[in-house]
C-alpha cells in the first residue's frame, strides 16, 4: 500500500503492465524504503492544495505542482491530484491508491498520509503544515492480565527475562506503583516501543487491577506461569 517507482518510469502512460523497480527480478535495479509521510493538522477551511515538494534522487527539494490548485474540502479530486502528479513523477500505487494517500480528519484540522519510496517534504499552499518522515514499521500486540488483588511474589517474565513485580495491597498499592514496577520490568527485558497502562475497579480491599502491556508482535508475556496471548495487533509506523 504505498506508491513505488516504476522501473520504467519513461513508458507509455496507457501501458497495462507496469513493473515496479522493487518487484523487478533484475540485477542492479534499486528502489528506496516506503515511509509514511504524515502532515500535522492544518486548517485547510476554503484553502487550497497546489502541489507538494519531494526529494529527488540527489538530495534536492523540488516542487510538483497540480496542473491546477484543489480545494481542499474536495478530498476525492485532492487524492486524484496526488496520485497523478506522483505518476508522472514514475510512482505507482502497488494497491489501490486510496491505501497509499489519504486525507483525514475535521477540514479545520486536516492530516496528510502518503506511503512512498518517494520522499514527500511538504505541501504547497497557503497553508503548509510540518510532515514527519517514519520508516519503521511494526505491529504491537495488547497483552493484558486483570483482576489482580493483593498478591505477593508477583513474577513477570518478558521473552524470558523474570522480574519481580511490587506486592499489590489492595486498596493501598496504586495504578501508577504497579505501572513504575511493570515498566521496570520491561526495561530489564530491553523491550522497545512498548508501552504498560494500568487501571483498577472497586475500592479499599476489593480493589482490583487491570495491568495492559503493549509490546512488538511475538513478545513473549507470562505473569506468573499464566501466558498472556497478544490480542488487538495494530500496525504501526515509528522514526
Amino acid at each position: 500500500m504505498a506508491f513505488k517507482r516504476i522501473l520504467n518510469a519513461a513508458q507509455n502512460r496507457s501501458n497495462t503492465l507496469s513493473v515496479l523497480a522493487s518487484e523487478s527480478p533484475c540485477c542492479g535495479d534499486s528502489f528506496s524504503k516506503v515511509c509514511q509521510y504524515s502532515s500535522a493538522p492544518g486548517n485547510f477551511t476554503s484553502q487550497t492544495v497546489t502541489g507538494f515538494t519531494y526529494k529527488n534522487d540527489k538530495g534536492v527539494n523540488v516542487n510538483k505542482l497540480f496542473p491546477v490548485a484543489v480545494l481542499a474540502s474536495n478530498r476525492t479530486l485532492l487524492l486524484s491530484a496526488f496520485s497523478e502528479a506522483l505518476l508522472d513523477l514514475g510512482y505507482l500505487s502497488d494497491q489501490d491508491s486510496l491505501t497509499s494517500v489519504s486525507v483525514s480528519g475535521l477540514i479545520s484540522a486536516l492530516v496528510f498520509e502518503f506511503y512512498s519510496e518517494l520522499e514527500i517534504v511538504a505541501l504547497l499552499g497557503a497553508i503548509t503544515p510540518t510532515i514527519t518522515k517514519k520508516c519503521n514499521s511494526f505491529t504491537l500486540c495488547v497483552h493484558t492480565r486483570s483482576g489482580i488483588g493483593s498478591s505477593t511474589l508477583n513474577i513477570i517474565s518478558l521473552n524470558s527475562i523474570q522480574t519481580a513485580i511490587i506486592d499489590v495491597v489492595a486498596g493501598t498499592t496504586t495504578n501508577a506503583q504497579i505501572k513504575t514496577s511493570v515498566e521496570a520490568a520491561v526495561t530489564a527485558a530491553g523491550l522497545l516501543s512498548t508501552t504498560v497502562v494500568v487501571t483498577s475497579t472497586g475500592t479499599a480491599g476489593a480493589t482490583l487491577h487491570t495491568i495492559a502491556i503493549t509490546a512488538p508482535q511475538g513478545t513473549s508475556v507470562y505473569w506468573g506461569t499464566v501466558f498472556l496471548e497478544g490480542v488487538s495487533c495494530a500496525f504501526v509506523w515509528s522514526a
